[in-house]
């Protein structure tokens, strides 16, 4: 629990220098899982700047700790997220170009940060998921929607484009989805999220835990370092990086590698001995 402290301490920091806790992203650590909770509950969540540089300081500081197994991302108060806050879109219009440049990055670096996390991420959604609050559903691993989740891809109503989230939107619900519900703007439900992919799972509130508790166990009995490979393929094949010039070399590389490492020895040992690898 020191080091994990240690941890939230270096999440705190910037330049060297220890500065106070973000309020609207809460963090509690709680048996090898990080929930982090989106929490500007005024807004329904909206994204601010500061809880954009925070959740990117937070997925990428992440893997650095290696009791974190599971991260938890979902938000408190009415709904998961209505996407960016509005207030700093309307302060920013007379923004230059180089200043809307660096906000939409730092939205990409934000969502990077999660897509790139080799700690698997579980994303669950409630009340009204906007634009880049699906967005940042689509980039986590497996995500859940309590059956009263309504979502809507709303930037063509505001005369903006879901760009940045359109890799990983379109990664989950495919291009012919896409098409129809980015243009449209129109509210769809958590059926039509479930029938395309955009979540894994949709039920009641309790079910969704029920379904959360599962995952996590089934993601703790897991070797770390075979997970982390696993999504680095995985994002490999989604194309959220750059193709290796040749994928199977890629492939059989990476797979050769893996069943050098100590952990694989491990597992395959505990397997035959049929006990428990060291890990777990």
């Amino acid at each position: 629990m020191q080091t994990y402290k240690s941890f939230f301490a270096f999440l705190s920091s910037a330049v060297g220098l220890l500065v106070p806790m973000v309020d609207s992203i809460l963090k509690k650590f709680d048996a090898g899982v990080l929930h982090v909770s989106l929490n500007n509950t005024e807004r329904n969540n909206a994204l601010t700047i500061d809880m954009l540089k925070e959740l990117k300081k937070i997925f990428t500081a992440a893997a650095n700790y290696p009791e974190t197994r599971v991260i938890v991302l979902r938000g408190e108060g009415k709904s998961f997220c209505t996407g960016v806050d509005l207030r700093h879109l309307d302060a920013a219009t007379e923004h230059n170009r180089l200043q809307h440049k660096s906000d939409a990055k730092l939205l990409s670096d934000a969502l990077q940060a999660i897509v790139h996390c080799p700690i698997p991420v579980i994303g669950i959604g409630h009340g009204t998921i906007f634009g880049v609050g699906i967005g940042l559903l689509a980039a986590t691993d497996i995500a859940v929607a309590f059956e009263s989740t309504t979502f809507c891809f709303s930037e063509v109503n505001l005369g903006l484009v879901p760009a940045i989230i359109s890799p990983y939107v379109i990664a989950r619900i495919g291009h012919a989805n896409a098409r129809r519900f980015f243009l449209s703007g129109e509210i769809f439900q958590w059926w039509d999220a479930k029938e395309m992919n955009l979540v894994n799972y949709a039920g009641t509130k309790m079910a969704c835990f029920e379904f959360l508790n599962s995952v996590i166990n089934h993601l703790k009995k897991g070797a770390p370092g075979a997970q982390r490979d696993t999504k680095s393929v995985l994002n490999t094949h989604a194309k959220f990086t750059k193709l290796p010039a040749n994928l199977i070399n890629y492939l059989i590389d990476i797979t050769a590698k893996r069943r050098e490492t100590d952990e694989s020895r491990e597992g395959v040992t505990a397997f035959i001995e049929r006990r428990e690898p060291d890990w777990r």
